[in-house]
């Protein structure tokens, strides 16, 4: 499949670029403007954008533009939910952790959801791959994350 870009620059009273989110313990958290594209509704955007496309006008070109991009906001808008930020504004994630630990988890995730959907020896034995996968990939950035604090103490003595 091809991938799908969907990029807003028109700014109008009821297109917002960013929404504000509310305050986490006095601290001010980003506005949020991204979208959640794993959970949209691809086939509720596309029939709205049909939908919408039949009652639009081809006389002029700016204002048929302007309309164009109201009625793909809009469609996004009813079939393309936000991303939800992450409320808990203290975490902080342990210094020895990575990228290769991040990445080594979200493969044994993505087995283990393959392995619920379809219960096979194949994805069984691949969902136990992954698992022991991640547990060495964690298991060696702890020991790296040891060492650099070990070799941090010496050089700072």
């Amino acid at each position: 499949h091809f991938p799908i870009y969907i990029k807003f620059k028109v700014q109008s009273k009821n297109s917002p670029t960013r929404l504000p989110m509310s305050n986490v313990k006095n601290q001010q958290i980003k506005f949020i403007n991204k979208r959640n594209y794993k959970k949209a509704n691809w086939k509720g955007y596309t029939k709205s954008i049909k939908g919408n496309l039949t009652k639009l006008e081809t006389y002029g070109t700016q204002p048929t533009i302007d309309k164009l991009y109201d009625i793909k906001y809009q469609a996004a808008e009813e079939n393309i939910p936000y991303i939800k930020p992450v409320m808990n504004a203290s975490f902080t994630p342990k210094a020895w952790w990575t990228q290769e630990c991040s990445h080594a988890v979200a493969k044994r995730r993505l087995a283990l959801k393959k392995f619920r959907l379809a219960m096979t020896p194949s994805n069984y034995k691949i969902f136990q791959n992954a698992q022991l996968e991640a547990r060495e990939v964690i298991r060696i950035a702890k020991k790296r994350g040891w060492e650099e604090l070990c070799h941090k103490m010496a050089s700072s003595n």
